[in-house]
């Protein structure tokens, strides 16, 4: 998970471009933040997954399911965002 921060870097900044229709004010203080959130992020779900995966009742896993759900579909559309503002342009 650790080796994909740079991955989750690029998600990230393409939704808060999305969120918030580029940089804002606030952008500098969000690209700190996220420089830690890339890392604790992604493994905060998956030992949330584990944890759920060994521990859990049955209410606990559909919550960490629904969790992993809600988080893939951000990493979706932080693809697509990702594809269209940075590669597709530079594609000649």
């Amino acid at each position: 998970m650790v080796v994909n921060a740079v991955w989750f870097l690029r998600i990230g900044v393409m939704l808060w471009f999305l969120a918030f229709s580029g940089p804002t004010p606030y952008f500098d203080m969000f690209f700190k933040v996220w420089g830690f959130g890339q890392y604790l992020v992604p493994l905060a779900i998956l030992e949330c997954y584990f944890w759920a995966q060994d521990r859990a009742k049955p209410s606990g896993k559909l919550a960490v399911a629904g969790g992993v759900f809600i988080a893939t579909a951000f990493m979706g559309i932080g693809i697509v965002m990702a594809t269209m503002g940075m590669w597709l342009p530079r594609i000649s």
